[in-house]
Parts: structure tokens; C-alpha cells; sequence
């Protein structure tokens, strides 16, 4: 049974759009997937639950005076 005539170039502008859109949604996917592992894993410095200065959790200490 031989092929049926197919016209790739037709086919190929036919296709071009829905591809780009699939190409462009797997890159913003990717794009999503880095900044919330960057911004799960702490990538900008901030520490969770942490406190601002471990001087701010004990009491100062006092200084005799002279």
C-alpha cells in the first residue's frame, strides 16, 4: 500500500503557529519552574522564620560603670 501525496509544505505552514505557541508555553513553564525553585531554595538571601539580628533575643549586657 503506497503513501497517500502529501503536501509538506502546506503541512508545514499548517503547523508552524501551533507550534510556536507549544514552544513558547514549555519555555515560560521552564522559566516558572526556575524562579520558584530559586525562590523556594531562598536564591535572593532571605532566610525564612529567621530572626532579624541575634542581638535582638538576649537582653543587652550591662556595662559597670567607672
Amino acid at each position: 500500500m503506497a503513501p497517500h501525496d502529501t503536501n509538506t509544505p502546506k503541512e508545514v505552514r499548517r503547523h508552524a503557529v501551533p507550534l510556536i505557541g507549544m514552544a513558547l508555553a514549555v519555555l515560560f513553564a521552564v522559566g516558572l519552574v526556575f524562579w520558584w525553585l530559586g525562590d523556594a531554595l531562598g536564591g535572593n538571601g532571605d532566610v525564612p522564620n529567621a530572626p532579624d539580628s541575634p542581638a535582638a533575643e538576649s537582653p543587652p549586657a550591662s556595662v559597670p560603670a567607672e
